[in-house]
């Protein structure tokens, strides 16, 4: 009956709102690059498997694991500065793919796109010096996710401010913007 059928819906809506809150207190926790400890890349949510080696690499496998090798005498700054190193030219990878892509659609050019860490946004970009920065955190959320920051960025070589223009144009481009940066907007910035 519909009484069920609202009883249900309610019960979806909190098991969602559950797990995003479980999802953002893991994001919260001070990263200590130890075993079992919960990591994203990429929009998925993996367990960090650490290992002995002497030569540090990262993998991951499909599944659930990244497999961190590093010498067991490494330090948290070691590991973090190795760990975020990664990060950084994973994100560089889906730049040089993503940034030309959108720059064909949208007509325009960065003259520069630069990875940096900042507390407070997903992206900015200087107009003058047609210059992009992405916050290395991005690599971490679903690659839409990325993509909306980017492609926000280089609208913003069209139009300036955030008005009536800006978000037409961002709605012609990439029509779903609206849900990819209310999703984006629930997750924190972790440092």
């Amino acid at each position: 009956s519909g009484g069920q059928d609202m009883e249900k819906k309610k019960l979806e809506l909190l098991q969602k709102k559950k797990k995003s809150i479980h999802n953002f207190l893991d994001t919260m926790k001070t990263k200590e690059y130890v075993s079992n400890e919960v990591h994203y890349f990429k929009g998925k949510k993996y367990i960090l498997n650490l290992k002995d080696s002497k030569r540090s690499r990262i993998e991951i496998d499909d599944k659930k694991y990244i497999y961190f090798y590093v010498p067991s005498n490494y330090t948290l700054e070691q590991k973090q500065k190795y760990y975020e190193n990664w990060l950084r030219k994973e994100l560089k990878k889906e730049l040089e793919r993503l940034v030309p892509k959108w720059e064909k659609i949208i007509e325009v050019k960065a003259r520069e796109v630069r990875i940096k860490k900042m507390k407070t946004r997903w992206g900015s970009c200087n107009f003058y010096a047609r210059r992009i920065w992405i916050n290395l955190e991005l690599i971490k959320r679903p690659l839409e996710h990325l993509e909306y920051v980017i492609v926000h960025e280089l609208v913003h070589f069209l139009e300036k401010s955030h008005n009536k223009r800006f978000k037409s144009l961002l709605d012609l481009f990439l029509p779903q913007w609206r849900l990819y940066k209310q999703e984006l907007n629930q997750f924190i910035l972790d440092y």
